[in-house]
């Protein structure tokens, strides 16, 4: 091969093309790579934002069963809770990043738990208290039946 300076016009315009050819190339791959690398964050962000809203569900349904008291608001947090622990179990990109939440969820539903059973062991001792009181109406009654008599 010639020196650069012993070449000819022709020879320095071929040159010169692939140059320009090789940088093309370059820089489409690094704009593919760019391309699937913002394509991977996105989808990493979808997952976060799906979780997201599955944690908004849960707040909604806890407050609503708060409010409410209803077996259906109950159920529905504990769906919502099994929702949120298979999308952190089933997307592994986001896994690794968010495995922190898998202990608070559970912590979470525990302290759920016991908010439920003591919410219906309060319900029961309100009803035993009241027929209790019934229960001396019925009394009373009869005390003041049997004093007529």
């Amino acid at each position: 091969m010639k020196s650069p300076g012993k070449l000819g016009f022709r020879q320095k315009i071929h040159l010169s093309f692939a140059g320009l050819v090789i940088l093309v190339a370059v820089n489409a791959l690094v704009g593919i790579y760019t391309a699937y690398a913002i394509a991977g964050q996105i989808g990493l962000q979808e997952g976060v934002a799906g979780i997201v809203n599955d944690i908004l569900r849960l707040r909604d349904s806890t407050e609503r069963f708060v409010k409410g008291r209803s077996r259906q608001d109950e159920n529905q947090t504990f769906t919502d809770i099994e929702r949120i622990r298979q999308h952190l179990v089933q997307s592994p990109e986001n896994g690794e990043r968010l495995a922190s939440l898998l202990p608070r969820l559970d912590d979470y539903r525990l302290h759920f738990q016991k908010y439920v059973v003591e919410i219906e062991q309060r319900s029961a001792l309100e009803s035993r208290v009241l027929q209790q009181g019934r229960n001396i109406m019925a009394a009373l009654a009869d005390a003041r039946i049997q004093r007529v008599a």
